[in-house]
C-alpha cells in the first residue's frame, strides 16, 4: 500500500503507512496459535483503513466543487444578466433571467452538500491517521522485542514470538486498541457512507434533465431580440 500523506489537508503531520506492518503481525499470530481476535483485527483495518487514498481523492473533489463551481457559476450569472439586460428585454429575458437563477440555486445547493462532505472526509481522515498511528506503534513494539531477543539467541522473527510471553501480550494489546478505535469511529464510518449516498442522491435529482427546459422549448422561448 503506498504510502498516505496528510500535510496538504490541515490535518496531522505525514504519517506513513509501513508496508510491512501486516506480515509482521500475521507471523506473530501465527507464531503464538493464531489468536482469533488479534487476527480478526488485522482483517478490520484491511477493511476500514485499507483505502484513506479514495477518501483524500473524494476530499479533493468536494473542495474543487465548493472552491470552483459555485464562484465560476455566480460569476457567469452575474456577467451574463448584466451584458443581456442591457439590451434584451421583455417576458424572454425574464423566463431566461429566471432560469439561470434556478440553475444557479441548484449549484448552491450543491455547494451546500460539497462543504458537508468535506467535513465529514476531514472527520473520516483524522480517524485514518489514528489507526495508522496505532499500527505503527505496534510494529514499533514487536520490534523492539525482537531486538531484544536477538541479543540472547540469532532466532529467527517466527521463532522469537514462538518463545516470548510479550509477543503474546502484545497482540493482546494490539487487538484490544484496534476494538477500542472500532468502537469510538463506528459513528464516523457510518456517517461517512450514508452522508456519500446521500449527498450523491441530491446531486443526481439536481441533473436530471426533466429538471430543465427542452432544447425545443429554450428555442421556443428565448429568442434574441427585443420584445
Amino acid at each position: 500500500m503506498p504510502d498516505v500523506r496528510f500535510k496538504n489537508y490541515g490535518l496531522p503531520d505525514e504519517v506513513a503507512y509501513p508496508r510491512q506492518a501486516e506480515s509482521i503481525i500475521m507471523r506473530g499470530i501465527d507464531a503464538v496459535g493464531g489468536h482469533d481476535s488479534a487476527r480478526a483485527s488485522v482483517q478490520r483495518i484491511r477493511n476500514m483503513a485499507g483505502r484513506p487514498d479514495v477518501v483524500l481523492h473524494a476530499y479533493d473533489v468536494w473542495s474543487d466543487a465548493a472552491n470552483n463551481l459555485v464562484g465560476g457559476s455566480a460569476s457567469v450569472l452575474t456577467k451574463t444578466l448584466s451584458n443581456l439586460g442591457g439590451w434584451w428585454q421583455g417576458p424572454a429575458y425574464e423566463s431566461f433571467s429566471g432560469y439561470l437563477t434556478g440553475t444557479n440555486g441548484a449549484v448552491q445547493v450543491s455547494n451546500s452538500n460539497a462543504t458537508h462532505m468535506i467535513a465529514v472526509c476531514k472527520q473520516l481522515l483524522q480517524a485514518y491517521s489514528e489507526i495508522i498511528k496505532v499500527y505503527n506503534q505496534s510494529v514499533q513494539k514487536m520490534a523492539d522485542v525482537a531486538v531484544t531477543m536477538s541479543k540472547y539467541a540469532p532466532w529467527k522473527i517466527q521463532n522469537m514470538f514462538r518463545t516470548t510471553e510479550a509477543a503474546a501480550n502484545l497482540l493482546s494489546e494490539f487487538a484490544s486498541t484496534i476494538a477500542k478505535w472500532e468502537i469510538e469511529h463506528r459513528n464516523t464510518l457510518h456517517d461517512y457512507i450514508t452522508n456519500s449516498k446521500q449527498t450523491m442522491t441530491e446531486v443526481q435529482a439536481i441533473i436530471e434533465p426533466n429538471d430543465f427546459p427542452s432544447s425545443a422549448l429554450i428555442a421556443k422561448k428565448w429568442h434574441f431580440r427585443k420584445d
